[in-house]
């Protein structure tokens, strides 16, 4: 049987894929972004500190939307964990960057970029559907009470 708000769910599943898609983006676009401002294009900089907002932002809203897949919407409850993490570790990248302690920002920056790119692959791996304990009708799709439910 299943439990939850499979509706929810299915919303909630669309706009962590949506968000972790565009965290990814953001987080691969950061390193060419210093680069640009390590060799001498200083507005750069400028923009990488935006683009650091905006990722922190995205993150926040991938995690309100984990958090409804897995509390209302009864599934699982790792990529909350993960998205979790993610936005912890964001928000101190973002702290050693305005305090400009480099020698650890520059490498924790390489993580952040591989995990929002592993947290991407696990969202995108997720089926979008919670499982139905009811068959679906005769056109293959689940009843409006199944959906609302």
């Amino acid at each position: 049987m299943a439990q939850g708000r499979p509706g929810v769910r299915v919303g909630a599943h669309r706009v962590l894929r949506g968000a972790v898609l565009l965290a990814g983006l953001l987080a691969f676009g950061q390193p060419v972004l210093a680069g640009g401002f390590l060799q001498g294009h200083y507005p750069l900089l400028k923009a990488h500190e935006i683009a650091a907002m905006i990722l922190a932002t995205v993150v926040l809203v991938s995690l309100v939307a984990a958090l409804l897949i897995w509390r209302p919407g009864g599934g699982p409850g790792a990529p909350a964990r993960d998205q979790l993490i993610t936005l912890v570790v964001i928000a101190v990248q973002m702290m050693l960057g305005f305090s400009r302690e480099l020698i650890i920002h520059v490498p924790l920056g390489v993580g952040v970029v591989i995990m929002v790119m592993k947290n991407a692959e696990s969202v995108w791996r997720l089926p979008l559907r919670a499982p139905s304990a009811a068959a679906p009708d005769a056109s293959g799709l689940a009843s409006p009470a199944e959906v609302d439910a």
